[in-house]
Parts: C-alpha cells; structure tokens; sequence
C-alpha cells in the first residue's frame, strides 16, 4: 500500500520545507500537492512522515531529490500543437515587427516549453532577434533545464505533435542522440539565459512581449492564482502577450480589465494599455 499522507501531515511538511528552505508549497492546489508528495516519498523510500520530514531538513541533497520528484515534468514538447503552429506563423513575426523580441518562460520544470519556443524561433527566423529568459524557482530544475536533455521515450510523442504543428523541418536536426537521451544542439540556445528565481519573491524582470506559463496555473489555489497573475502583468508590456494551457483560464482571478481575449480557447491573451 502505497504511502498517505493526512491533512496535518502535509500542512506539517510544508510548514517545515518553508523554515528550512525558504520555499513556499502552500499555495498549491492541496490535492495536486498531496498526491506529489505521497509519491516522491514512496520513491524515496520514505512512508513515515516524521521521518521523512527529519531527513529532508537534514539531507539537502535529499532535499534537491524531493523537489525534483514534487515538480510537474512537462513531458513533452509542442504540447497543443496548434498553439505553437500560432505562435510560429503569427504571433512571433507581428511582435518581432515592433524591433523587439522579449521572451519570458517563467514556468517550465523540465525545458520541454523552452526546446519548443526555441525551434519556433529558429522556424521563424527570429532566433537572432529574440532575447529568451527561461527561470524557475529551484536549482534543481535549473540544473535539469540547463542540460537540455531529454529521456528518449518522450520522443515520440514530442516529434509527432512537431509534425502536427506542421515543423518545416526534420525533428532530429535539432538534437544530438546518445543511448537512450537526446540532447538540443548548442546552436539553439544562443541567445537564451537559465537561472534561478522565484514567480513570488523578489523584483521579477519587466517589460516582455511575450510571456509563455503554461499548464501551471492548475496546480495553484486561487489566492495563488491571484497574486501570480498580477505579477505576470506588471512583466509585460502594454499590448504583451500571454500564453497560458489550453485548460486554463483567468476567469475568476479578476483579469478582466488588465487582459484582452485573444484565443481563450488556446489560452492566448494579450496584456491591456490600462
């Protein structure tokens, strides 16, 4: 039987994670991040919870595997594919005629989003007018994104929905392949930087045409949803883009007036001149 996790259980785990760390895991939707929990501990080899709290506070490495396992893979890449097709034939080439291409994925764990956007730039002959910032919240991930390397039984997933956002070209030109991993080419990561911060401390970066944070806004409650949002707008430009999953909405978090309905449907919605 696999390990549960009760109400107490997991406000104690949080509580602590934000002593010891500075990370704060209580705005997320209590049922996503319980079910995360009880399965990285399981991994871990953990179905204690006092335990497993003692040895994460006391094993950063541990810890830095726990955040790992907690944080939401994306998977694959050219999730959605109409999206990308969009975003490739319209949405870029009109942003990029203002003289400027400013990217922002604030929102990605595991660097599907950002192989997907950067082979978008590349189809769009925009990648040498593009600056891309790709962050998130922990080091761990950084790391993982940072690598741009992929485990080789999401690729076929990966290059069909390429294929269906109709790719001008070959999906292994863009990666290198060794055993059972594929890793993106140098070449497509010139003009982007990684690093670490965090959506909810600190001065975030400003002034972005686009700002992609997919299939996240889910796994957050709606005071989280809330202050994430109004953050998301103070970092676009007047007339900036935002892309969110095509299962998310703001309905609900009081953005009616700061955002323009551009394609609800595909989460696409442009930031108002207020």
């Amino acid at each position: 039987m696999g390990v549960r996790l009760s109400i107490a259980d997991l406000r104690t785990i949080t509580s602590i994670v934000k002593v010891a760390y500075g990370i704060d895991l209580e705005g997320f939707a209590l049922s996503s991040l319980r079910r995360r929990i009880e399965n990285s501990m399981s991994v871990l080899k953990f179905n204690i919870p006092e335990q497993f709290v003692d040895a994460i506070v006391t094993n950063k490495k541990l810890f830095d595997k726990f955040l790992l396992l907690i944080s939401v893979s994306d998977t694959e890449m050219f999730r959605d594919p109409v999206v990308w097709r969009e975003l490739r034939e319209n949405i870029l080439p009109s942003v990029a005629q203002n003289g400027s291409l400013k990217i922002w994925i604030p929102g990605t764990n595991s660097g599907e989003e950002m192989v997907s956007l950067l082979i978008s730039l590349e189809e769009a002959s925009l990648t040498d007018h593009a600056d891309v910032y790709v962050t998130n919240s922990y080091r761990p991930n950084v790391e993982r994104i940072s690598k741009c390397i992929f485990d080789i039984k999401y690729k076929e997933l990966s290059e069909a929905n390429y294929e269906r956002a109709e790719g001008k070209y070959s999906f292994d030109n863009y990666f290198s392949f060794k055993e059972n991993l594929y890793k993106c080419k140098p070449t497509l990561l010139r003009n982007v930087r990684i690093h670490e911060l965090s959506l909810l401390r600190g001065k975030l970066p400003r002034d972005f045409d686009l700002i992609i944070f997919r299939n996240y806004m889910l796994y957050y409650n709606k005071t989280l949803q809330f202050e994430i949002v109004g953050k998301l707008y103070d970092s676009l430009k007047p007339g900036g883009f935002l892309f969110l999953g095509v299962k998310e909405t703001l309905d609900g978090v009081n953005a009616d007036k700061r955002f323009l309905e551009i394609n609800p449907t595909d989460g696409i919605y442009k930031r108002s001149y207020l």
